[in-house]
């Protein structure tokens, strides 16, 4: 496979990833958060500090499980 090919494809999962990611935070705050305030505004600041929290999480978890991180670092010492 060449190199631009496996880019892509990296590419496409990584997006792929963060939208099913963004999907399952969703349907855990409706289910669960959400319910326990009556507030609108403590809703809305509620749903953006879980979103950005999850986000972070997913951050992490790509940095320490895939390899693309380091890629312009190694083209960079060649």
């Amino acid at each position: 496979m060449k190199e631009k090919d496996k880019k892509t494809i990296s590419i496409v999962c990584l997006i792929a990833g963060f939208i099913i990611t963004l999907f399952v935070v969703q349907l855990i705050y409706t289910l669960t958060l959400r319910q326990w305030l009556d507030h609108k505004t403590a809703k809305a600041f509620l749903n953006i500090g879980w979103i950005y929290f999850c986000m972070y999480v997913y951050y992490r978890l790509s940095k320490r499980y895939t390899s693309w991180w380091n890629s312009p670092k190694r083209k960079d010492n060649e």
